[in-house]
């Protein structure tokens, strides 16, 4: 699940924040995906 306002504030990051941030999003719906799947109204 992705938050709109997540998505804003990674967009307004600069370059090197940036990475830094999509790179751990990533890792972190990799490892917790199913306990994201499991919550309601995500």
């Amino acid at each position: 699940m992705k938050d709109k306002k997540v998505d804003e504030y990674i967009e307004k990051q600069k370059p090197p924040q940036k990475a830094i941030c999509i790179k751990l999003r990533k890792i972190l719906f990799k490892t917790f995906k199913d306990s994201i799947q499991n919550i309601p109204g995500c």
